[in-house]
């Protein structure tokens, strides 16, 4: 592969994510979309992360790592992240011994 069609895919693949979550995700303000559509927006991420091994032929094993890193990344996001219905954020636990029970900005039990 080429370095030009390198970056063009590349760039397609950047502007792709960030259409999906920039605009998709922060400027809709519906609470029972983002909850529905933010797993989505993960599993396409992971397909677009996933794209990096397959158009540089990397070998097989290689590619079977990215995949089972990218599943990683995958569930942990889906498993770790909270969404806040008063404020209408994301929140993402980065402690891994303790259990996010309440918002971090508006105080909010979550469910």
């Amino acid at each position: 592969m080429s370095e030009k069609s390198f970056i063009i895919i590349w760039g397609i693949l950047f502007f792709s994510a960030l259409i999906i979550q920039g605009i998709i995700l922060k400027l809709n303000k519906n609470a029972k979309f983002q909850k529905k559509f933010f797993p989505i927006a993960l599993a396409i991420n992971l397909a677009i992360f996933l794209l990096l091994p397959i158009f540089q032929f990397f070998p097989s094993l290689l590619i079977l790592a990215f995949i089972g890193f990218g599943v990683l990344l995958f569930f942990l996001s889906i498993k770790r992240t909270k969404y806040c219905d008063v404020c209408q954020k994301f929140r993402y636990n980065r402690t891994f011994l303790e259990k996010m029970n309440f918002c971090q900005v508006c105080g909010n039990e979550f469910i």
